[in-house]
């Protein structure tokens, strides 16, 4: 998976911006591609340029901050490209445009390897960069964009060669506050000209055992149609709430003695696809039907079980609601 390219499962669109050049050429190995560039929704239209072969994309270039759907490139005879492109799901738009428009340079940006710095610590390493097509590139700025209490600092430089490399220094100091995680700090090359080249620096932040990814909190089991009396056949409805609390969205699947709960057993259930990083939903179609056994107990009790799955990371949160009293 290239991280350089983020996409929330979504139609993408890539092609050679120098179709006919000969195998091996520096022209040839210029590709481009379009996508929205989100992991969580279908927007940000982007068009990203790689100048070695999709090695690296050190050039994007957003077309539509909004909504956007499936898009499709094309080079065009007049030597400029075509971008057809879905703004939403309510029509199609067509635009052109030829590769000074994206206002990037063939820069690429390498770091030495990923980080892994604890809370509180610093590290130093080294980024390296290369003018991959020329000509002289003249550097205005290497900047990294980190979070906010974090303090990252990295060398410069005056001018890069065609074709030529340099090392720079990088230096990355964590919060003690910062949670644990993977954070991707995006490095941004500017020359004199305004035209840029991105790339980008991983960190990881070890996890203590609370922070795995996909962890939830599910709340509730709470009775809401309470009565006086019962009889067999009476429904009990309840209503639970389950909050997604890290920085990665997840998938819950819940099972237990309620109906309106599994999906494996019932079309309307509180199974949630892809809850948002720090989002929370409520589940209200959980019910169980009152039963003899349940009145010669004298009480029913929720007992429920949710499975939260981010990624390769699975955590099962198990609950026990307060009986309900049937006497």
């Amino acid at each position: 998976m290239d991280e350089e390219l983020p996409d929330p499962a979504n139609n993408g669109s890539i092609i050679r911006a120098f179709p006919d050049a000969p195998v091996g050429s520096r022209e040839a190995k210029v590709l481009l591609f379009s996508n929205a560039a989100s992991q969580t929704e279908r927007a940000h239209g982007t068009v990203r340029a790689s100048c070695d072969d999709g090695a690296s994309w050190p050039i994007a270039r957003e077309f539509r901050a909004g909504a956007m759907a499936y898009s499709t490139l094309a080079t065009l005879p007049d030597g400029k490209v075509g971008l057809a492109y879905e703004p939403g799901h309510n029509g199609i738009v067509f635009a052109t445009f030829n590769l000074a428009w994206l206002k990037g340079m063939c820069t690429g940006i390498e770091p030495a390897q990923q980080l892994t710095i604890e809370r509180g610590s610093r590290a130093a390493s080294s980024i390296r960069l290369t003018n991959q097509w020329g000509p002289v590139q003249k550097i205005g700025a290497v900047r990294v964009e980190a979070p906010q209490g974090w303090t990252v600092s990295v060398g410069q430089v005056g001018k890069l060669l065609p074709g030529r490399s340099t090392t720079l220094p990088l230096d990355v100091q964590v919060p003690a506050s910062v949670k644990g995680g993977s954070y991707r700090l995006p490095v941004v090359v500017t020359d004199r000209s305004g035209r840029t080249a991105t790339g980008s620096v991983t960190v990881v932040v070890p996890r203590i055992p609370s922070e795995v990814p996909g962890r939830i909190e599910v709340t509730g089991g709470t009775l809401t149609n309470p009565r006086s009396t019962y009889r067999v056949g009476d429904r009990l409805d309840f209503r639970y709430r389950v909050s997604n609390l890290l920085d990665a969205p997840t998938t819950v699947t819940p099972q237990g003695n309620l109906r309106g709960l599994d999906p494996a057993v019932d079309a309307q259930n509180c199974r949630w696809r892809g809850l948002a990083a720090g989002a929370q939903y409520t589940c209200s179609s959980a019910h169980h039907v009152v039963t003899q056994e349940d009145l010669d107990r004298g009480s029913f009790t929720p007992i429920t079980t949710w499975t939260s799955v981010s990624g390769e990371d699975t955590t099962v949160v198990e609950h026990r609601a307060e009986a309900v009293s049937l006497g």
